[in-house]
């Protein structure tokens, strides 16, 4: 878990599946390595430690949550949903809003825009989450800068406690309204205000090396070779 925390997944991973053998009937440790496949985007490797994790009994609610991210990363929103809906029975506190949070993108994924949004309607009286919540519930339909959610995501400029990645977001909402009602300038002053509250805090020798992997690896060659497989529609 330090590991994690430090973001060294790969390191974490030998330690995770460890404490799996040392303990296989762990529940806890089941969804550690769940996510920590996850992270690492080992989605075959996650699925069945996730189905494990649920399967134990008790099965706290930690473990229901990770098998509805799987899905809902793994593009499988639909199956997403009872596990989160399982997760939500028991869960509280700052656990609940996060799950609530990733419920909504999940229903929103799949176009069910009314449940979305009474999802996140549940969380406009928590005092952590109901800025992104407004947020979130302006994104979910087109508005025009006379809508009264807009005059909401106006005042949410002044809480200096933002997040940068809230506030982030809030610039986009707003940024995409002006842009609805064709007020452009304004528009981009928003969206590029927006890109600012976003810094990158990567490698830029790491992220070439990775790039010159990638074209040395899909080489002409490779897709000549390949060319056979998969369906043959253009589309």
């Amino acid at each position: 878990l330090s590991l994690v925390d430090q973001k060294k997944y790969g390191a974490a991973v030998a330690f995770a599946e460890a404490a799996v053998k040392a303990e296989p009937h762990s529940s806890t440790y089941l969804v550690n390595l769940g996510r920590l496949y996850l992270d690492l985007e080992m989605i075959e490797d996650a699925l069945p430690v996730l189905e494990r994790a649920v399967a134990c009994r008790p099965s706290p609610f930690e473990a229901s949550w990770a098998l509805a991210a799987f899905f809902l990363k793994s593009g499988k929103a639909e199956r997403s949903i009872d596990y989160f809906e399982k997760a939500l029975a028991t869960a509280d506190g700052q656990a609940a809003a996060q799950i609530r949070f990733n419920y909504f993108d999940a229903l929103s994924s799949l176009g069910r825009i009314g449940e979305a949004e009474k999802a996140a309607s549940t969380l406009l009286d928590d005092p952590g989450s109901w800025v992104l919540a407004t947020i979130r519930i302006a994104s979910l339909r087109k508005h025009t800068v006379d809508s009264e959610i807009f005059q909401q995501l106006l005042q949410l400029q002044g809480i200096a406690t933002l997040e940068p990645d809230t506030r982030a977001r809030l610039f986009l909402e707003i940024g995409k309204t002006y842009d609805n009602s064709k007020a452009y300038d304004e528009a981009f002053r928003f969206f590029t205000k927006a890109k600012a509250e976003r810094k990158w805090s990567g490698s830029n020798e790491l992220f070439t090396g990775e790039i010159n992997a990638q074209i040395r690896a899909f080489s002409p060659n490779v897709f000549n070779k390949y060319a056979e497989f998969g369906n043959p529609s253009d589309q």
